[in-house]
C-alpha cells in the first residue's frame, strides 16, 4: 500500500514494522529516507514540465526528465507524474525516458496506448 496526498511521514518513519509506504515527491530524492518509506517518486507533472504533448518535447525539459529518472532508479526507487494529459504523445514521451507509471483519468484511451507497445520491449 501506497499512501499519497496528506502523508503522515513521522508516523510511518517510527513504525518497527510497515504495512505502507509513502507517495514520495521529486524533493525526496535528496533526503535519505530509505526506499522501503518512500518507494515511489510521484510528482506534478505541470510543475516539472508544462509539455503536454504539443510538438516536440523541448531539449532541455528531455533533459531534465533523463536526470530525474536516471536519479529516482539509482536509488532504487520507482517514477510516475501525475497532472499530464491524457495524450498519447505525452504517454510515448514519458514512457520512452524511462517514467515507470503513467498516469490517465481516460483509461481506454491509456489501454489502448499500452496495448500499442506491447509488442515493443
Amino acid at each position: 500500500m501506497v499512501l499519497s496526498g496528506n502523508r503522515p511521514r513521522a508516523l510511518l518513519e517510527a513504525e518497527s514494522t510497515r504495512y505502507a509506504a509513502l507517495d514520495g515527491r521529486l524533493s525526496d530524492l535528496d533526503g535519505d529516507a530509505p526506499v522501503s518509506l518512500i518507494p515511489l517518486i510521484s510528482d506534478n507533472w505541470f510543475l516539472f514540465g508544462r509539455w503536454f504533448g504539443q510538438g516536440t518535447m523541448p531539449q532541455n525539459l528531455q533533459q531534465r526528465l533523463a536526470e530525474v529518472v536516471a536519479r529516482t532508479h539509482a536509488q532504487g526507487r520507482r517514477l510516475r507524474f501525475w497532472a499530464t494529459t491524457d495524450n498519447p504523445v505525452v504517454w510515448q514521451a514519458l514512457h520512452e525516458a524511462g517514467v515507470d507509471l503513467l498516469n490517465a483519468d481516460d483509461l481506454a484511451a491509456l489501454r489502448t496506448f499500452l496495448l500499442s507497445q506491447d509488442g515493443e520491449k
